[in-house]
Formats: structure tokens, C-alpha cells, sequence
């Protein structure tokens, strides 16, 4: 017992011998900068450290020229549509038949088909827009990664890309964005409904 007792204060002996070499010199300068790992700095023969950036795509898309036109057709198909909605009631109002309900119901359901179409072509064109403007982006600052902000647990402020991205998408054309194309005056009901 009393060998195990000795061995044990020579390890613990050992040990803290060890760590006090290995613990920074109190005038040692303390390096307070991270320096990314590349060739030059881990030895030559390790691969050199990945360019990461981030992005607030959410962002973009809301705040960017593109974002609002494509929400503004959106809202103008949306208006167009509605209208004739309530011009039907309102022209059904007082005599209202079954068949009349059934031609509102359906018109509803072509709305709403009409809309989720609107809104699907439109996000690809703005989706396609800004995906380019990313890949440009991340070309020009030789970035090898650009990530999605939601999908990101920790970074820090200099790899947030969404200010220098949401200018490159602003500066794209917005007059060619297309919404769904409307007849004028009938879009949900297959007649024009009696006054």
C-alpha cells in the first residue's frame, strides 16, 4: 500500500511538472488575433482553409427591388382577382342559387390555384436571380461556401455577405419579372355572371 501511495505523488509530481513547462511565461506576449489555417502557417502539406460566408436570404428576398416587385404583382394579381369575387356577390347577392354557390365555391378554389402558381413562378424567378448574384458574389471574393443564415448555429459578423449581396441583386433589372398573365375582366368564373 505504501508503494501505490508513493508511485501516485511521483505521477502527480511529474504531472504538475509537466504542465507548469508547458504554461505560457508570464512576459511572453499573448497572441489576442485567430489566424486562419492555410499552408504557409500549418506546416505547407495541409489543405488550405475554406472561405465561409453567410447570408440572410430571408432578407433578400424581403428587402431587395426584386422582393418587393414580385410581392407587388403578387398583391395586383391578388386585387384583380378579388374583385371579380366580390363583384360576383355582390351581383348574387339578393338571388343567390345553388348553382350560383357552386360557381363561387369553384372560383375560390381557381383563385387559390392561381395564386400558389403566381406565387411558385414568381419565387423561381427571384430565387434564379439571387442564386446568381451569390454565385457572382462568391466567384468575385473567392468564397468557396456560401451559407444560408438559417441554417447556420454560431458565425461572426464578418461573414455575414447579406448588405454586399442584397446591393448585387438591387443592382438587377426588375421590369422583366413576369406574374401570372390575366384576361381582362373574367379569370375565376366560366361566364360573366348575370347582373
Amino acid at each position: 500500500m505504501h508503494r501505490l501511495l508513493v508511485m501516485m505523488a511521483l505521477v502527480a509530481m511529474f504531472s504538475v511538472s509537466a504542465c507548469q513547462e508547458n504554461a505560457p511565461k508570464a512576459d511572453a506576449p499573448k497572441n489576442t488575433t485567430a489566424t486562419p489555417a492555410t499552408p504557409a502557417n500549418t506546416g505547407g502539406d495541409s489543405p488550405r482553409a475554406m472561405a465561409l460566408a453567410v447570408v440572410d436570404e430571408e432578407r433578400i428576398y424581403q428587402e431587395s427591388t426584386l422582393g418587393m416587385t414580385a410581392n407587388k404583382l403578387l398583391q395586383e394579381t391578388s386585387s384583380a382577382l378579388q374583385k371579380e369575387l366580390q363583384q360576383f356577390q355582390e351581383a348574387k347577392k339578393d338571388n343567390a342559387t345553388d348553382a350560383d354557390a357552386d360557381a363561387f365555391r369553384q372560383a375560390v378554389q381557381t383563385y387559390q390555384e392561381i395564386m400558389r402558381n403566381a406565387q411558385m413562378q414568381l419565387f423561381e424567378q427571384l430565387r434564379a436571380r439571387v442564386t446568381e448574384a451569390l454565385s457572382n458574389y462568391r466567384q468575385q471574393q473567392g468564397l468557396e461556401i456560401i451559407l444560408s443564415k438559417e441554417n447556420v448555429l454560431s458565425y461572426g459578423v464578418q461573414a455575414d455577405i447579406t448588405e454586399a449581396v442584397l446591393t448585387a441583386v438591387n443592382a438587377m433589372p426588375t421590369d422583366d419579372l413576369k406574374g401570372p398573365e390575366l384576361k381582362a375582366g373574367n379569370n375565376l368564373f366560366g361566364a360573366t355572371p348575370a347582373q
